[in-house]
């Protein structure tokens, strides 16, 4: 159960990773692309690879 827990945490820290991320994105492009669909991008991107 604690693994199970710890695993959750663990995708839920790499959703406001990529958030946050998205954010940085949007400050350091602005093309008028929202800081959500960055974060969305990014995310998309890693698990392609």
């Amino acid at each position: 159960m604690i693994v199970r827990m710890l695993r959750m945490l663990i995708s839920l820290a790499l959703l406001f990773a990529m958030l946050y991320g998205g954010k940085l994105l949007s400050i350091l492009i602005p093309i008028g692309i929202s800081d959500s669909i960055w974060g969305m991008l990014l995310l998309f991107s890693c698990l392609v690879v």
